[in-house]
C-alpha cells in the first residue's frame, strides 16, 4: 500500500460551496451524494458536522472519491490508510492538550 505523503492536503477542510466547486456541481448534488448510503461518502471520514447546522468536507478525501468513484477498492485503501494515520495521531495529546496528569 502506498503511503500518503501529505495528510494536510488530504484533510484540508471546506464548506459545501468549496467542495461542490471542486466537481463543478451544485451543493444540492453534493448533499444528495452525502445522504445516499450507496455513494461511498462516509460521515466522519469524508464529511462531518461540527454543529447541527454546518457540514465540513475533507477536500482531499472528497477529491480522491470523485476521481475513483468507479474504482471503490482504490479509494477504500486510501481511506484505510487515512484512518490508520488518524488513529496514530489521535492517541498522542496535541500540543497544549492535557494528557490527564497534573
Amino acid at each position: 500500500m502506498a503511503m500518503i505523503k501529505d495528510f494536510q492536503d488530504l484533510t484540508r477542510l471546506g464548506d459545501k460551496h468549496t467542495a461542490a466547486a471542486m466537481r463543478d456541481c451544485g451543493a444540492g448534488t453534493l448533499k444528495n451524494w452525502r445522504l445516499d448510503p450507496e455513494s461511498g461518502l462516509r460521515e466522519g471520514v469524508h464529511w462531518f458536522r461540527p454543529n447541527r447546522r454546518v457540514v465540513r468536507y475533507r477536500l482531499g478525501l472528497l477529491k480522491h472519491w470523485f476521481e475513483h468513484r468507479h474504482e471503490p477498492e482504490v479509494h477504500r485503501r486510501l481511506v484505510e490508510e487515512y484512518l490508520a494515520h488518524e488513529g496514530e495521531t489521535s492517541s498522542a495529546p496535541s500540543p497544549g492538550e492535557s494528557n490527564g496528569s497534573i
